[in-house]
């Protein structure tokens, strides 16, 4: 069996390190876009330290008999492609079976969750659809953007794939089925269709808290900000700041912003 790790920054570090630990040195697929996040430690890099082979693409790998880990990785398994009796397992960020798909930094923000967290499971053929073997909860501060969860998403996610993938390598696991009724979705058209620009009067319209979450979900420096009125967005608040360079009026009272204009 090849043992494969697939993803990208300090998750996927972890898991790389974990599986050295165990003195298996696994194959490396590195997901695009690692260079954007300066502030996580890359993959790649690691893989480079630690002597362990990269692979440009999965491809590379079909017909193989494969334990493959994805964390972060942004290829879709099929096990048709690969040996039989391959072992196919996802890290994902949330507490699935809510936010199955991408942009789960973004859209638990959007709708108000106090709460997420991340799962590890196995894959299948859906989207994030697997028996769940492990999950851990963790809190939506009120002041964390998109960035701040994306940050600590990668952070539970080292804890958890610490603990548990040596029990998984082993065999010594147990799984539990999705509840289906449970399930929420959001495929990545759905983001690229919401908007991301805004004039005040449009958002007058709506409450303080809709406003702040809409807002604090689109901040994410290294890709994009929001802006308001033409002014990009850095930093929101429910309170005044010294910082706080304006402020919008919704019905419900005012949320407070810092623009880079």
């Amino acid at each position: 069996m090849i043992y494969v790790l697939g993803g990208k920054l300090n998750a996927a570090v972890r898991a790389l390190e974990v599986f050295h630990k165990m003195g298996i040195n696994p194959l490396v697929y590195v997901s695009p876009g690692e260079d954007r996040i300066r502030a996580m430690s890359s993959l790649e890099e690691c893989a480079n330290k630690l002597g362990s082979k990269l692979i440009k693409d999965i491809h590379e790998i079909y017909g193989e008999k494969v334990f493959f880990l994805s964390v972060e990785c942004d290829r879709i398994l099929n096990e048709k492609f690969f040996g039989e009796g391959s072992k196919f397992f996802n890290v994902h960020f949330s507490l699935l079976p809510k936010y199955r798909g991408t942009m789960t930094s973004f859209w638990p923000i959007v709708f108000g969750e106090n709460e997420t967290g991340v799962t590890l499971h196995e894959i299948d053929n859906g989207i994030d659809t697997g028996d769940i073997i492990s999950q851990v909860k963790m809190e939506i501060r009120e002041e964390y953007t998109c960035r701040d969860l994306y940050f600590k998403y990668h952070e539970v996610a080292g804890d958890l794939i610490e603990k548990v993938l040596p029990l998984i390598v082993e065999g010594k696991y147990t799984k539990l089925p999705q509840d289906s009724e449970q399930a929420s979705s959001f495929p990545r058209f759905l983001y690229h269709y919401f908007p991301k620009d805004f004039y005040s009067k449009q958002l007058r319209l709506l409450e303080k808290r809709q406003v702040y979450n809409i807002l604090r979900a689109l901040i994410f420096k290294e890709f994009q900000l929001p802006s308001v009125d033409g002014k990009r967005v850095k930093r929101v608040s429910l309170h005044p700041w010294e910082t706080m360079t304006s402020f919008i009026r919704t019905n419900s009272g005012n949320v407070y912003i810092e623009t880079l204009e």
